[in-house]
């Protein structure tokens, strides 16, 4: 409404104006005096119909606007009909209809599939709703309260999905019938809307930043937006933000894929919120991963990348790569190219290919010229190309970027030799020449003859023309008079084309050839004459299958190269091949009528189509002058219900059927073919049967009948014989039989004789219980005897033999290397053939690798990783380090250090228990150097020892015995005589008794008195015994476990092992006291002096016993309970040997603890210390093992391994600056050459 309004009236409409409106006041110029005009106009205060969804209506922010649910419109409440009601009208985002649809996608193969459709914050849809598929289709939906079931459009309806795609994508809109409009559709679902390409180099850390629609914002207790990349095969999650309805951002990450041979990635993702719900993708919007060096190794490519991947080439590298990736010399000075650099050139290119290496001089080949780096635009190429000395003009259209030039050649000169090509990039400097290693030279074609030399007049006759050079140049022309032959292929000598139709009838034509420029001079002719004919075909029937012989009668037949005969029926086209025999005659297959059985074919059959392919003679193609006919397949009934038909020698073979002889066949007929398995048999056919006389055959056998292109089997046949027991049967049930009462009798006799035994058993236990009986009355009467003896005065004589130790050397190779007398290690490595100084050159190399903190820690791990790699290769590997590094003792324990914390770091990421740290060695191998003034004072067991005579009394020859045998001890079991002594048993009866049951004794004869006798008898004995050991037992712990004895202090290694244990606690904060013992239990007491403690003759010159093994296992238990936190319970039936010290580990763990708790006491070692200790060490045993040796062995690992080993130094930070996988790659080629 408007009005022209004064002044004095316009203060009389103001307060009528409706306070919805605003008043708008335009004032009329000029102003006279005190009078003025003023427009006044109503305009409403909103203007909700301008926004189309119902996300736009409520994010708009107008208050007085809201969505008309039902209406599909943004209105004002009072507008809305029947807005009152539940869900009719939305005031805010939240009440926006939300619809998730399942399935989301259905294959063009499956149509008419139920979608179920889930709506929520929707008014009551009782009066119906309708589902409407693009412009394709709208059905009636079915509602049941919060969902609507809609079928998908017919087959008929389905649209098809364009070439370049996999799928298509369909509206679906759900309508209103009360109303007529849109309820709601895939427009107002939450969609990823496309933008520019989202392209993320691999390994490089972005975000991703996405456009959308209708993005729902998360409530309170719903969970956030998340990406979800699928890259081969594995998907990778990475936590988004939503900045607002229409943005996400998919936060900073990094992306890899395997391979370089994939430049660029496509990569399917998804975007999902609150765990589950998959934002629609409507436009199957990808992440491009690529990598700049994948497929680009030269300049030239590297360069003709899109501008849109930002590669650039790095030179002082020589890779291609991101700008950032390329290191600076200094400011000034930038080494890395782009398109966008100032004349930039690929420096370096090189001719990798030329084709063809031969034309005529006349000029006009194609020379294509493949290469690296061959110029970064067409330009640079102009003018700037010579093959042998010839200009060679480049074609633009033959020009690919850095890859391929095309030239088209000048002529040459006479007498022009051949030679290269030669090519500058822009300028001919000498960085920007190249020059093929393939020559160019000129030749001139000649043709000598030409085969076949006639052909039909409506040609298509493969003719091969025999010359010299005729596959020289780029491109060749062969004329029939003024009609162009086909071109098919060439070589050197021969060309192969198809003769085209002659214009100018029947009769001979002239042929010229043209290579290029070249015109060839030799003269030949080609005849045409007149196309071939077909007068009759015999039989003119055949059956539905085809196949069947045809005998075809015509002229000129002879001058068809590769005769078919065709049939086309239904749609389908079939052909068979023909045979000439002469000028009027040739024999055919007929073809069969279908590719499959159609119950259409039961039927007599007129071929739509019937005719002959002879070379390019069209007229014979549909061939009009015969009523050619095909019959149905034959059919044969099955032979029996269950396929098997029994059938005697002799009889024959009848099979029943149908169309077995065709009606109209007049004097032809079918030439059928049955076999028995692979054996044919004579055949007798009538209309309904089929007659086969079978050779003389029995057995089971496949039945199969051919005629034509039809093989069917009925069935098989049984062939029984005429006698129920065949020869070798009658022969076999007799063996049979004959064995059986050999075997009776057998029995009987093994039967009669186990008798016999068992009586004279029970006779010799009954004497045995007796003797038993005896012996364990003396036997309990002598032990109650020997507790009252005290026999410890015979151990003093032990002090006085002293226990002679290993050198250094065989020490460390009964540790490292257990077993093995003669290793390697050990002597100066040895090369066959002359490649000696090249080897110890190639492994001094390794041995700068070895020394190299990261290589050798790379090294370890990625053998680790390796499922083949076998816990004894892990020792081996770990022995073959340590004497290697023999003279680096202080580096093999700062990498010891390292290993050690990554493993106490993975355990406790992995949470499993701290206790079982260090409880094996699979991770890596412990080695500790045990100094000259650590000696174990264990006695091995000898001849007679320390052990008790049972008799009552011990004679003075004994005494004299004991001492000399105690002498013997102290001296190295290397230099003693392996002679046998007079055996103490024989000569005064003495026995032998120890800390393991009687009857374990290793050298225990046959018919001892013991040999028999209840272990448990011997438990006195063997209290008697531990008594007699008791104080070397103490001795031994005593020495163990004091951090200063008897003048000897605490190794450095221990105190600077264990304070580095402490300091790992410490650093994952954990304070438990048992977890801390039982670390350094694992470390020192179990894993080394237990070891020694069962294996003396590591350290010692003795000879270990089995006995004597058994008695240091009881000992090592014994220590290994000693160090262990956790209580252990004993009974009465726990094995004796933890019943005969549990007393004493109570003691032996107070000793334990306050050993750590001592050791802990002591001032710290520092670093500058243990090193220089380390290094004394390492100085006074360099040289006990051959370096190169040991390194030559470690290095069949790497070889071994050696694409993982590359691998893992490729991908880690420091080894790529380092350039470590060039030098292991360097390793190998030296090592490869001296294999």
């Amino acid at each position: 409404m408007a009005a022209l309004l004064t002044p004095s009236t316009l203060a009389e409409v103001l307060p009528a104006v409706n306070a919805d409106y605003v008043i708008s006041l335009e004032t009329s110029l000029p102003l006279i005096g005190d009078l003025m005009e003023l427009l006044v106009t109503q305009v409403p205060i909103e203007s909700c119909e301008q926004y189309g969804t119902c996300h736009e209506c409520l994010s708009s922010g107008d208050p007085h606007c809201g969505w008309c649910v039902l209406h599909n419109m943004c209105s004002q409440r009072d507008r809305c009909e029947r807005a009152n009601e539940p869900y009719r009208f939305a005031a805010s985002l939240n009440q926006c209809i939300k619809a998730t649809v399942y399935p989301d996608s259905i294959a063009v193969s499956e149509p008419s599939v139920p979608l179920l459709v889930k709506v929520t914050d929707v008014p009551d849809l009782s009066a119906g709703i309708t589902c409407a598929f693009g412009n394709l289709t709208e059905v009636e939906g079915t509602v049941n309260g919060n969902q609507i079931l809609c079928i998908s459009p017919a087959a008929k309806d389905v649209p098809s999905i364009p070439t370049d795609q996999d799928w298509s994508g369909v509206e679906l809109r759900l309508n209103s019938k009360e109303t007529g409009q849109m309820l709601i559709n895939t427009e107002d679902c939450p969609q990823l809307v496309r933008s520019e390409d989202i392209l993320i180099p691999a390994g490089e850390v972005k975000p991703i930043t996405l456009k959308a629609r209708n993005l729902p914002q998360p409530q309170s207790g719903q969970r956030g937006y998340e990406c979800v990349l699928h890259i081969q095969g594995v998907s990778h999650r990475v936590t988004a933000l939503r900045f607002n309805s229409s943005s996400v951002q998919c936060q900073n990450s990094s992306y890899l894929y395997e391979g370089m041979r994939i430049s660029e990635l496509p990569v399917d993702f998804s975007v999902v919120w609150n765990g589950n719900f998959i934002i629609d993708n409507p436009e199957n919007i990808r992440v491009h991963l690529y990598k700049c060096g994948a497929q680009r190794d030269s300049c030239g490519m590297c360069l003709k990348a899109e501008r849109k991947f930002q590669c650039g080439w790095c030179s002082m590298e020589g890779r291609c790569t991101l700008q950032h990736h390329c290191p600076m010399i200094n400011p000034y000075t930038n080494r890395w190219l782009n398109l966008a650099t100032t004349n930039v050139k690929c420096t370096n290119p090189r001719i990798t290919e030329v084709t063809p290496v031969a034309g005529p001089p006349e000029g006009g080949t194609r020379v294509t010229i493949r290469g690296v780096n061959l110029g970064l635009s067409f330009s640079e190429m102009e003018d700037n190309v010579q093959v042998a000395g010839v200009k060679c003009t480049p074609k633009e259209d033959g020009y690919i970027i850095a890859e391929q030039i095309v030239c088209e050649m000048d002529a040459a000169p006479e007498d022009t030799k051949a030679g290269p090509v030669q090519l500058c990039v822009g300028e001919c400097k000498p960085e920007l020449q190249a020059r093929s290693s393939q020559l160019f030279s000129f030749v001139t074609p000649s043709i000598t003859g030409l085969s076949p030399s006639r052909g039909p007049e409506s040609g298509g006759t493969k003719v091969t023309i025999m010359g010299v050079n005729l596959g020289a140049g780029s491109s060749v022309s062969v004329l029939f008079g003024n009609q162009t032959c086909e071109f098919f292929e060439r070589t050197m000598t021969e060309i192969l084309c198809y003769s085209a139709p002659s214009l100018m009838g029947v009769g001979p034509v002239q042929i010229t050839v043209s290579v290029d420029h070249a015109q060839v001079k030799d003269k030949l002719t080609f005849e045409y004459i007149e196309d071939p004919t077909v007068q009759r075909i015999e039989p003119e029937w055949s059956i539905a299958s085809g196949h069947t012989p045809l005998v075809v009668t015509g002229t000129n037949l002879d001058v068809v190269q590769e005769p078919r005969i065709r049939v086309k029926y239904g749609g389908h086209e079939s052909v068979n091949v023909c045979q000439v025999k002469n000028s009027t005659t040739m024999s055919c297959f007929a073809p069969s009528l279908a590719a499959e059985y159609m119950p259409s074919l039961d039927s007599v059959k007129h071929a739509d189509e019937f005719g002959f392919i002879f070379n390019n003679v069209q007229a014979l193609l549909v061939y009009n002058n015969t009523n050619f006919l095909y019959y149905p397949n034959p059919y044969f009934e099955p032979l029996s219900t269950n396929g098997m038909l029994e059938q005697k020698p002799g009889s024959p073979i009848i099979l029943k059927g149908k169309n077995l002889v065709p009606p109209g066949s007049g004097g032809a007929k079918l030439n059928y073919t049955v076999l028995l398995g692979e054996t044919p048999c004579s055949v007798t056919v009538s209309d309904t049967q089929l007659l086969c006389e079978p050779p003389n055959l029995t057995g089971q056998y496949k039945v199969m009948v051919q005629v034509g292109g039809l093989h069917v089997s009925p069935g098989s046949v049984n062939i029984l014989s005429d006698s129920l027991l065949t020869l070798p049967a009658i022969v076999s049930i007799a063996a049979g039989g004959g064995l059986l009462l050999i075997i009776v009798i057998l029995v009987l006799i093994a039967y009669k004789r186990k008798s016999r035994e068992n009586d004279l058993t029970l006779k010799r236990l009954q004497m045995q219980m007796d003797n038993l009986e005896s012996r364990v009355a003396l036997e309990c009467k002598e032990a109650f005897a020997e507790l009252q003896t005290d026999i410890n005065e015979l151990t003093s004589d032990l002090d006085r033999a002293g226990i002679p130790h290993l050198d250094y050397r065989t020490y460390a190779m009964r540790v490292l290397f257990p077993g093995i007398e003669d290793h390697p290690v050990l002597r100066e490595l040895e090369v066959s053939g002359n490649g000696q100084q090249k080897v110890e050159k190639a492994l001094k190399l390794f041995a700068q690798l070895i020394n190299n903190k990261v290589f050798l820690l790379t090294f370890i791990r990625t053998l680790e990783m390796q499922r083949s790699f076998s816990m004894r290769d892990r020792g081996n590997v770990a022995s073959l380090i340590m004497t290697a590094l023999q003279g680096r003792l202080e580096y093999a324990t700062d990498v010891l250090k390292h290993l050690l914390s990554d493993l106490i770091d993975k355990n406790l990421e992995s949470k499993n228990h701290p206790k079982l740290l260090l409880r094996s060695t699979r991770s890596f191998f412990v080695c500790v150097q045990v100094s000259d003034r650590s000696v174990v004072a264990l006695v091995p067991k000898q001849t007679s020892s320390y052990n008790i005579p049972p008799t009552a009394s011990i004679s003075r020859t004994s005494i004299s015995r004991y001492d000399s045998s105690f002498r013997y001890t102290g001296s190295p079991d290397s230099l003693r005589s392996r002679a046998p002594m007079i055996t103490p048993d024989l000569e005064s009866g003495v026995k032998v008794w120890h800390l393991v049951k009687n009857h374990e004794h290793g050298d225990q004869k046959e018919g001892d008195r013991g040999s028999k006798m209840v272990s448990e008898i011997y438990l006195t004995r063997l209290l008697a015994t531990k008594g007699t050991l008791q104080k070397f037992v103490d001795d031994l712990f005593e020495t163990l476990f004091s951090t200063v004895h008897r003048g000897s202090a605490l190794p450095l290694a221990i105190k600077y092992m264990f304070d580095f244990l402490d300091e790992q606690a410490d650093k994952h904060g954990i304070h438990d006291m048992d977890v801390r013992h039982t670390w350094k239990s694992n470390c020192l007491p179990l894993r080394f002096w237990v070891n020694v403690i069962k294996n003396p003759q590591f350290v010692f010159d003795i000879h270990k016993s089995s006995i004597t093994d058994a008695c240091l296992s009881v000992v090592a238990q014994t220590f290994m309970d000693s160090c262990s936190t956790s209580e252990h319970r004993l009974g009465k039936d726990s094995p004796s040997n933890k019943l005969l010290y549990a007393k004493d580990i109570p003691n032996y763990k107070n000793w334990v603890e306050r050993y750590y708790a001592d050791i802990s006491r002591l001032p710290v070692i520092s670093d500058q210390d243990m090193n220089a200790y380390l290094a004394e060490q390492a100085r006074l045993h360099s040289h006990e093992f051959n370096m190169l040796s040991a390194l030559n062995e470690i290095y069949s690992y790497v070889s071994k391994y050696s694409e993982e080993i590359t691998a893992a130094l490729e991908q880690d930070e420091q080894a790529r600056k380092q350039r470590l996988a060039y030098k292991v790659d360097q390793l190998i080629a030296a090592m490869s050459l001296e294999s």
